[in-house]
């Protein structure tokens, strides 16, 4: 398949006596590729759609019990390209259980000289575990630290960068630095090599939000943010530039700029179909915000905010064909 090609090179024995069977044994994995699927991202219909003619499919029973005892073991040509992350897979996993029931696995899997490249962001994958404690295989346990150093051996040497920990399926991303510092210089030395400096330019700051929403995991091309969605039964989960606005009395002038401490972290819900309130918080400081947008008429929307700024707006809808 274009996004796996794997080679396999399997010493098995099935033995069985009746209806059960146990396969032992070990099964190396010489040379493998794990990268990013080329098509388009499947959209799947969601939970609360039910098809009422669609043909339904039955699970036909195993003829016998199967019990497996199989290690796995990976070779010295393993690799892995996904999501900005390219590196080498060593280790090996002990596999028991029995199908089509979830397979338990014990042992630890390691990223070797791994590196993520992705939105600006270089990093060196400095620990990669996945460790197999004798549970299922998708709860297996993430200890995993990606970082970026500068001046290294010297005084002022500086580490930036994120640890991951939880499940496959369930992931906890942090920043992390050394000394520490802001989640603000976190970015910013991780994207820019350099803490982020008094009145940055709005492209750097821009920079830094895409790049924040990436390595958090809270892109708007969905995964992680359409999963939080569902759990908290939001409608809307979203990353928003702030801008700040200047006046100059002298040309009678104002402008507004891109800043990183005032973008947010926002959650929306509708309460009814003409009522939508929402919250946001601060990537980055103590800034909150509340809305509420209710639709009076078909054209005719009343909003209200409060926290960072306060007001009461009034709108006229103009819709064109």
């Amino acid at each position: 398949m274009p996004e796996l090609q794997v080679f396999v090179d399997p010493d098995i024995t099935f033995e069985g006596q009746g209806n059960k069977i146990l396969v032992t044994g070990k099964i190396l994995i010489p040379e493998a590729l794990l990268r990013d699927s080329r098509s388009k991202a499947l959209v799947r219909s969601s939970d609360d759609v039910v098809i009422v003619d669609a043909l339904k499919k039955e699970k036909k029973p195993l003829k016998a019990d199967v019990d497996i005892q199989t290690t796995v073991t990976m070779g010295d040509k393993v690799r892995i390209q996904v999501g900005g992350l390219d590196g080498r897979i060593e280790g090996s996993v002990l596999l028991t259980g029995q199908l089509p029931e979830k397979l338990l696995g014990k042992g630890t899997l390691r990223i070797v000289n791994g590196k993520y490249n992705s939105y600006g962001i270089k990093l060196d994958v400095t620990r990669g575990n996945i460790i197999f404690d004798g549970r299922a295989v998708d709860l297996a346990s993430l200890d995993i630290m990606a970082i970026r150093m500068f001046n290294p051996g010297k005084l002022d040497e500086v580490r930036a960068g994120v640890t991951v920990t939880g499940t496959p399926t369930s992931h906890l991303i942090k920043l992390y630095s050394d000394p520490p510092m802001t989640d603000t210089d976190v970015l910013s030395y991780m994207v820019l090599g350099r803490p982020i400096r008094a009145g940055a330019e709005s492209n750097q700051t821009a920079l830094l939000l895409k790049s924040a929403s990436t390595v958090l995991g809270i892109s708007k091309s969905g995964g992680l943010q359409d999963q939080i969605q569902q759990l908290l039964g939001i409608d809307t989960l979203d990353v928003q530039e702030g801008t700040k606005s200047s006046f100059s009395s002298s040309r009678t002038v104002t402008t507004s700029s891109t800043t990183l401490d005032n973008s947010l972290m926002t959650v929306g819900k509708y309460l009814s179909p003409n009522l939508y309130v929402s919250y946001g918080r601060s990537l980055f400081g103590d800034q909150y915000l509340v809305s509420a947008r209710y639709n009076l008429t078909r054209k005719v929307e009343l909003e209200s905010k409060t926290g960072m700024e306060t007001s009461v707006d009034l709108f006229y809808k103009i819709e064109f064909d």
